[in-house]
């Protein structure tokens, strides 16, 4: 039987999440990074919880201009994806 190497996503998910965003932030001279996980019910949150990561590093100016960019690509697919209702249904 052949040995198989591990994929790609099998070699990133054995770095840990602060050293992989610490090194793809590192390729860039201006980067934004934000991420959002939602964690199940346990026994310490009956509710679960949601837990928020954000970074940038570089220009602030210009990592505002990123981020800006961002949310206006989210708003489109938002838009893109809601129809309007007429003014007969208000």
């Amino acid at each position: 039987m052949a040995l198989v190497p591990p994929s790609n996503a099998d070699r990133i998910a054995l770095v840990p999440t602060a050293d992989l965003i610490v090194a793809l932030l590192d390729r860039y001279d201006h980067a934004v990074f934000a991420g959002i996980q939602d964690r199940p019910a346990g026994p310490e949150t009956a509710d679960g919880m949601t837990v928020t990561s954000r970074r940038y590093v570089g220009d602030a100016y210009k990592c505002m201009g990123v981020a800006h960019g961002v949310i206006s690509m989210c708003q489109r697919a938002i838009d893109n994806a809601t129809e309007e209702m007429s003014p007969d249904d208000l």
